[in-house]
């Protein structure tokens, strides 16, 4: 047999994503994948995790809760592997953070 190979990957940071559900205009709800973003591995916090909350460009009222997974990010920027990490449920007021946006 041949000899095995291995290769290392070196943490990048975190990839924040989920849902978000949403007030729209007219009065009714939904929910929408969320754009998601990347956060550097000494970066992340309470503040930009609430701040990558989003509607993913749709447009609506308020988003009034989110349910926010963060992932691992190891690799290289176009070729990377995640690993699950945590979920985070935001409610309303939490949620309002987010029209903030995120700056790193």
């Amino acid at each position: 047999m041949g000899r095995m190979k291995e290769l290392s990957l070196q943490f990048r940071g975190y990839m924040v994503k989920g849902e978000a559900m949403l007030k729209l205009w007219g009065g009714e709800e939904g929910f929408i994948e969320m754009k998601p973003y990347f956060i550097p591995e000494n970066k992340l916090s309470h503040t930009l995790i609430k701040r990558s909350v989003n509607d993913n460009g749709f447009g609506c009222e308020a988003i009034t809760q989110a349910v926010v997974d963060i992932y691992k990010v190891y690799g290289f920027p176009n070729n990377s592997y995640e690993e699950f990490d945590r979920t985070i449920v935001l409610n309303a007021q939490q949620c309002s953070e987010s029209i903030k946006g995120i700056h790193i």
